[in-house]
């Protein structure tokens, strides 16, 4: 963060030290004139702006009028009006508009500060225009972009934390009031609104005024005439010469600073000798506000965002207390914030119902209240792809009922945050075929019904779901779940941010969308890498044929596995090739097995008679799977049936390609990807930081030397 030096500015703050026979003279002649939606109007001289009022000055004295209750203002200086008009414009988003009455005033009033300062500012509402955020995102990215926290006293936006470096190079203090940022006064703004007003595009200047009380106690060797040089400027009494030894400088005082009070006395309407001798005579014990100008960077900082990782294989966690320290410290040193943490449970029936119990629940309690000790916000994690059909919604909808009753039981410490379902419909083979709507269709009424559940028990908890980026290709999938969900976790897994195929460019339809209708967005990255392993395919179907067998009644091609396999089906359009996955550590026997019943089941791949029409055959089926560029070194395995026919088989070694995960690079080459990703994300209001998938293989990442 950097600082320079401001000219303090105008606050509409027209100080003008005159008598009261004067005032009336220039009421009368010379006023500001408010129009009040009652009818009424108020003639007076406009002497300080705040967020939601204006500070009137009549012969009466000061009033204030709330600016919800005025329907139009008219300054007596033609520059003022120029600014006024412009700020209305600003405000309803004609930015240029509101650019032409700036300049207009600049043109009456050259010196006029404030109507620079709103030019300046303008790039800042273009990009806050129309966007939202929640609070909490909002503290966020305060810290992260200016390294502050902020607090209310007596309407003022009170600095209540501050990082050394925004003490140290922005030139804050904890305690000071940010009075303005840009032309802007924060004021009576509230925390949420002031906030708003700060944040901005990372590597941007904001130029905010603060307003600082600083103690003469500790100050020594003052005298009356001490080496301090006060004049009455447009703005007010401003120091304008002062010493590097002087008293004033030790304590604080610095060239610029308006005097604004002293001992909680407005020197509005003091003369220049009264504010002199309010300082200098007895200066000991009292206490001069001043208000300064000062510039600060928005600077990029993964302090200010969020970041979630998931977390599988609990069990172990949840048992062994240093399992549980090594994750909770780990999340603490990689500036981890928010858990999605595996259930573990168990089904049962019920009569006509399926229950769902969680295991070692003590353990759990005990686990989710040091973790809220920490900071960290957890979920409830699970996920398979049969949970995306109809006929298994049941045991979703009992595992919610088990988190709500868990949480229900518990003190408040010892409950979940939410629920995250890592459901993954294209993982069921029935997926590439006719029913693929059907599918999608059902999964949306899966996410639906779950969050309809959550909310008819009436308590505040967070849904979530995980989806691939290219989920926006599939005509409007996205924004349906986007519009269920309180947050998405999209699975973003590139280890580039730039390019047409990067990370940034596969986000922005989802940020843009969230950002829109005021959802959260999480953008998942992967550093975990699975070992190559062997897919056999042993069918091939017509595209009719494979459509007829997905609909089947219970068809085997509606589930991820097949007699404990994973369960593939690589179409290229006309034909289907359907295969097992077979571990490392397969049971070979169960294994062969399994590839005979799935054999049964779509049929085999016949050897046919001929060298030329066998070439044809393997080079047309090794061509087709080739396209899938996840299927690597394929070759032919030719076997013998049970009816003593000759059949073919094609194995292939299925790897996971290099683009999709960090897994093979090092914690700094994936911290430099997102922090260049993060710069333009940060930019939509839906963005709410990163997702790491998922702790072991981040824990090896971060081990791994360079």
């Amino acid at each position: 963060m950097k600082i320079q030096k401001l000219k303090v500015k105008s606050f509409n703050f027209y100080l003008v030290v005159f008598t009261f026979s004067f005032l009336v003279f220039t009421f009368n002649c010379y006023a500001d004139t408010v129009y009040l939606k009652d009818g009424t109007t108020e003639k007076g001289l406009v002497v300080e702006e705040f967020y939601d009022r204006f500070i009137f000055s009549t012969p009466d004295g000061e009033k204030a009028l709330l600016k919800s209750k005025i329907d139009d203002v008219f300054f007596d200086e033609s520059y003022q009006n120029n600014l006024y008009l412009g700020k209305r414009f600003e405000d309803s988003g004609d930015f240029e508009k509101a650019l032409r009455f700036y300049k207009m005033a600049l043109v009456s009033n050259p010196l006029f500060k404030e109507a620079e300062e709103a030019i300046k500012g303008l790039e800042d509402s273009k990009w806050r225009f129309k966007k939202t955020w929640t609070y909490r995102k909002l503290k966020a990215m305060l810290a992260g972009q200016l390294g502050i926290g902020l607090k209310k006293s007596e309407e003022k936006i009170i600095i209540n934390t501050l990082t050394p470096e925004a003490e140290k190079e922005g030139g804050l203090m904890k305690g000071d009031a940010i009075i303005r940022c840009w032309s802007g006064p924060l004021t009576y703004a509230g925390l949420k609104n002031a906030s708003r007003c700060l944040i901005g595009l990372s590597n941007t200047i904001l130029e905010v005024t603060i307003e600082r009380n600083i103690k003469t106690d500790s100050a020594s060797g003052i005298k009356l005439f001490s080496p301090l040089v006060i004049s009455m400027e447009y703005e007010g009494p401003t120091v304008k010469l002062i010493r590097n030894d002087s008293p004033f400088y030790k304590i604080g005082l610095r060239e610029g600073d308006l005097i604004t009070a002293i001992n909680n006395e407005s020197t509005r309407y003091m003369k220049l000798a009264e504010v002199r001798k309010g300082i200098l005579k007895s200066p000991k014990g009292k206490i001069i506000t001043i208000r300064r100008g000062l510039v600060l960077m928005r600077k990029r900082s993964e302090n200010g965002i969020a970041k979630a990782m998931w977390v599988w294989h609990t069990k172990e966690i949840l048992l062994e207390e240093s399992a549980r320290k090594e994750l909770l410290e780990f999340c603490k040193a990689k500036n981890i914030r928010q858990l999605f943490f595996q259930l573990q449970y168990r089904f049962s029936p019920a009569g006509p119902e399926t229950v769902c119990r969680l295991l070692y629940e003590t353990r759990l309690r005990s686990f989710l209240k040091e973790a809220h000790a920490r900071g960290l916000v957890v979920y409830a994690l699970d996920g398979s792809p049969d949970f995306c059909l109809e006929q298994n919604h049941k045991l979703v909808f009992a595992q919610v009922k088990a988190i709500l009753d868990f949480n229900k039981n518990g003190a408040t410490q010892e409950r979940f945050d939410g629920i995250h379902y890592d459901n993954e419909p294209y993982l069921l083979p029935a997926f590439q075929s006719s029913l693929k709507e059907e599918i999608i269709n059902q999964f949306v009424a899966l996410n639906r019904e779950a969050k309809a559940l959550i909310g008819q028990n009436g308590v505040k908890l967070e849904y979530g779901i995980d989806c691939p980026f290219w989920f926006d290709e599939v005509d409007s999938l996205y924004k349906r779940l986007i519009d269920i969900c309180d947050i998405v976790g999209i699975m973003d897994y590139r280890n580039f941010a730039l390019s047409p195929d990067g990370m940034i460019a596969h986000a922005m339809n989802e940020l843009k969308y969230a950002s829109q209708v005021q959802k959260k967005i999480i953008v998942g990255v992967e550093t975990s890498r699975y070992p190559k392993q062997q897919v056999y395919f042993v069918s091939v179907l017509s595209a009719d044929e494979f459509n007829k067998k997905a609909k089947e009644p219970d068809s085997p091609l509606m589930k991820s596995r097949f007699l404990g396999f994973s369960l593939r089906a690589h179409t290229n359009g006309a034909n289907t090739y359907i295969g097992l996955v077979r571990p490392d550590d397969a049971d070979e026997e169960k294994f062969i097995q399994a590839l005979s019943e799935l054999e049964m089941l779509f049929g085999r791949i016949r050897k046919v008679e001929g060298q030329e029409a066998l070439d044809t055959l393997t080079f047309d089926i090794i061509k087709a799977i080739s396209e899938n560029p996840e299927y690597k070194d394929i070759r032919v395995v030719e076997y013998q049936a049970p009816d003593s026919k000759a059949c073919l088989m094609f194995a292939a070694d299925e790897i996971m390609l290099e683009k999709l995960t960090f897994a093979d690079l090092t914690e700094e080459d994936m911290n430099n990807v997102l922090k260049e990703a993060k710069a333009e994300f940060e930019n939509y209001p839906a963005f709410a930081g990163f997702a790491i998938h998922y702790y072991r293989s981040y824990r090896e990442l971060c081990n791994k030397r360079k």
